[in-house]
């Protein structure tokens, strides 16, 4: 086993050592190519599964945990329900009220009479409703001498106010593009064309027209009957 030769014996140990680390190298090397040589040869438990000291089993399902339900004794009333309070609104603001920009003009005041059906001698109440033509406000004093008015059945008149002015009362009044009931006047159902009180013919019934007017204005007209006794009909 020792070597010999004309070298010195360090270096005859020295190839022997490195043949043997070649020697055991390639022993590795084949073992390490073998089919299966660099497993540890367990065979894992399924296949697919991933490899570790414990293979992972199927999932458990946990119990839901349930809160037990109240449940009402038998014979008990309900809970009373929480009436809610309702909310406050808030309070609605009327617009404010045009004011007049000055005194009317009877041209562009429009009129609209009516006046309600009535038996014999009972007279009735001529309402006039104003409105403005040209959509402004404003302010009209009415007297016997802007207003006339006069009741009439066929070609005859029952009464008019130039005989008796005094039957219309003056006031003042605002006039605004919408129409509404600002003056009234009466007729007492008889018939005095020319006199302030009525004489003692009463009108007789039929169909009779009323017409006024203001100054400067058109005429407009309205009709009402003046009924049969005991008798509805307008």
């Amino acid at each position: 086993m020792r070597p010999r030769g004309p070298l010195p014996r360090r270096i005859y140990w020295t190839r022997r050592f490195l043949l043997l680390v070649a020697a055991v190298a390639l022993l590795g090397l084949l073992w390490w190519m073998l089919p299966g040589g660099g497993s540890s040869g367990a065979t894992p438990a399924h296949p697919g599964a991933p490899t570790g000291s414990t293979a992972a089993g199927p999932p458990q399902s946990h119990p839901t945990t349930q809160r037990p339900t109240t449940q009402q004794p038998t014979g008990s009333r309900p809970p009373a329900k929480t009436q809610q309070v309702p909310k406050q609104q808030p309070p609605t603001t009327e617009p404010p009220t045009t004011l007049p920009t000055g005194p009317c003009q009877p041209a562009n005041v429009r009129l609209g009479l009516s006046a309600a059906s009535a038996p014999p001698g009972a007279g009735t109440r001529v309402r006039v409703a104003m409105s403005t033509t040209d959509g402004s406000t404003c302010s009209l004093g009415i007297t016997p001498a802007l207003f006339e008015a006069k009741v009439e059945f066929g070609r005859q008149v029952a009464w008019q106010s130039t005989a008796c002015p005094d039957e219309l009362a003056a006031r003042k009044v605002v006039v605004r593009p919408h129409p509404a009931v600002l003056y009234t006047f009466a007729w007492d159902g008889y018939v005095a064309a020319d006199a302030c009180s009525g004489s003692a013919k009463v009108a007789a019934p039929r169909r009779y027209r009323v017409v006024a007017a203001l100054i400067g204005g058109d005429p407009q007209r309205g009709f009402f009957y003046v009924t049969e006794p005991n008798a509805a009909r307008q």
